[in-house]
C-alpha cells in the first residue's frame, strides 16, 4: 500500500525540507478548519436555531466522515500518490467549506459538514505517514513534532481571523473567506510541488526491493499499541468536547461575542506550546509521567472552569488550560511511533487515527445530550468524570514500557 512512499527517501535535503514546510501549511489549514468550526457553531446555532444535541450532531458527523475515511486515505495514496491526493484533499475541504454560505437549513449544513469531513481525512494518515518515511529515525520525532506544531498555529490563526470575519460579515461569509484561502494553499501546492516534480512520488513505484515486514499493519508492539489507542480515545474524546461547547460556555458567562475568536486563540496558543513543550517534559520525566501530569491537570481544569464567574484574570490561566489539553497528544504521538515502523505504518496511523476521530465524532453528540438536559457546566463535570478512565488503562502501559 506504501509502496507510493518509497521514492521519497531518494530526496536532496533541501526537497526533504520543502516537503515538511507544504505539509506543515496543509496541517495548519486542515486543524485551523476544523476549530474554526467549534467557533461559528453559536452563530450558526443562532442563525439555524438548532439544540445543543443538533449542534453536537454537526461535529459528529464531521468527525464521523473524517474518521472512517483515514483508512481509505491511506490505501488510496498508494494508488494516486501521496501528494496528489494531499492537494485535492485540502482542495474539497476547501471548498466544503465555503458551500457553507448556501446552508439555508439545518440538512444542507449537515451536508455540507460531512462533504468537509471527507476532505479533511486525507492529511493526518497520508501526511503523517508521508514525513515519517522521508525523515530518518534520528530527525524523525523533530519533524512530526513540527508537523503537530503547525496545525496548533492554524487553531490559533484561523479562530482568530474568524472571530474578526464573523462580527462583520457573518458566519457565511466567513465560511467564504476561509475556504478561499484553502483552496488558494491547495492549488498552490499542486502546482509547485506536483507540476514541478519537486518530489512527485508516482503510483507505479514498487518499493525498494526489500523483504515485506513481517509486522501486521505497521504495529510491532502490540499491546502497547492498544493502550495507547485507548488512552488517545478518551482523550480525544474529552478535547473534542471542551473544544465545542467552550464558546457557548464563555457565553453563558456573559463574554461579549467579538471576544470568542480571541479566547478560543488564547486556549489554542496554550495548546500549542503544550504540543511543542511536552514532549521535551518527556523526555524528562517519560510518557507516563508527562501524561499523568497533563491528564489531572486537564481534569481539574474541567472541574474549575463552570464554575469560575467571568472576571479578566482569568485570560491567563487559558493558556495554560489548552496547554494541558492539548499536551497528552503530543506524548501519544511520540509513544505511538515507537510501536509502529516499516513499510505499514500508515496504516498503523490509520487504525489509530480512525479511532482517535470516532471518540471526537461520539463525545460532542453525547455532551450535545447532556447539555440539553441539564446545562453547558454538566458537559465540563461530564469531561471530567470520563478522563478518569484514562488512569487505569496508563497503569497498564506502566507495566509494559
Amino acid at each position: 500500500m506504501l509502496a507510493s512512499f518509497s521514492r521519497i527517501k531518494a530526496l536532496l535535503p533541501w526537497q526533504t525540507h520543502r516537503q515538511l514546510w507544504w505539509c506543515s501549511l496543509i496541517h495548519l489549514c486542515n486543524d485551523g478548519y476544523s476549530s474554526t468550526l467549534s467557533l461559528l457553531l453559536p452563530f450558526i446555532a443562532a442563525d439555524l436555531h438548532l439544540s445543543y444535541t443538533q449542534v453536537g450532531f454537526l461535529k459528529t458527523i464531521s468527525h464521523t466522515f473524517i474518521s472512517i475515511h483515514q483508512i481509505p486515505a491511506g490505501l488510496l495514496a498508494g494508488r494516486l500518490g501521496a501528494a496528489y491526493l494531499l492537494g485535492g484533499g485540502l482542495g474539497w475541504y476547501a471548498l466544503s467549506y465555503a458551500a457553507l454560505w448556501f446552508a439555508g437549513s439545518y440538512a444542507v449544513a449537515l451536508a455540507c459538514v460531512a462533504s468537509a469531513g471527507i476532505g479533511g481525512s486525507v492529511y493526518h494518515p497520508v501526511g503523517t505517514a508521508l514525513i515519517a518515511e522521508t525523515y530518518p529515525l534520528g530527525k524523525r520525532g523533530s519533524a512530526i513534532g513540527t508537523l503537530n506544531f503547525a496545525g496548533d498555529v492554524g487553531k490559533i490563526i484561523l479562530p482568530a481571523l474568524a472571530g474578526l470575519l464573523v462580527v462583520r460579515i457573518g458566519w457565511r461569509g466567513s465560511c467564504v473567506w476561509l475556504g478561499g484561502i484553502g483552496l488558494a494553499l491547495a492549488l498552490a501546492y499542486l502546482r509547485q510541488l506536483v507540476r514541478k516534480g519537486s518530489f512527485q512520488i508516482s503510483p507505479s513505484e514498487k518499493g525498494d526491493g526489500k523483504a515485506p515486514e513481517k509486522t501486521r499493519f505497521g504495529i510491532q508492539a502490540r499491546r502497547c499499541f492498544l493502550l495507547y489507542v485507548g488512552i488517545g480515545f478518551f482523550d480525544e474524546a474529552a478535547r473534542a468536547a471542551v473544544i465545542v461547547f467552550l464558546s457557548f460556555l464563555f457565553l453563558a458567562k456573559g463574554v461579549p461575542k467579538a471576544w470568542l475568536g480571541s479566547l478560543l486563540a488564547l486556549v489554542f496558543i496554550g495548546g500549542a506550546l503544550g504540543k511543542f513543550a511536552c514532549g521535551y517534559l518527556t523526555d524528562r520525566i517519560g510518557a507516563i509521567g508527562t501524561i499523568l501530569l497533563t491528564e489531572t491537570a486537564m481534569i481539574t481544569g474541567c472541574l474549575l472552569l463552570p464554575s469560575l464567574s467571568w472576571h479578566w484574570w482569568l485570560l491567563p490561566l487559558l493558556p495554560g488550560f489548552g496547554f494541558v489539553l492539548n499536551g497528552t497528544s503530543s506524548v501519544m504521538y511520540i509513544g505511538l511511533a515507537d510501536t509502529l515502523g516499516g513499510k505499514r505504518q500508515s496504516i498503523g496511523y490509520g487504525i489509530y487515527y480512525t479511532i482517535s476521530f470516532a471518540a471526537a465524532a461520539l463525545s460532542p453528540l453525547g455532551f450535545g445530550l447532556l447539555a440539553d438536559q441539564y446545562g453547558v457546566a454538566a458537559v465540563y463535570y461530564g469531561i471530567a468524570g470520563m478522563s478518569l478512565l484514562i488512569f487505569p488503562l496508563l497503569w497498564d502501559l506502566s507495566r509494559h514500557i
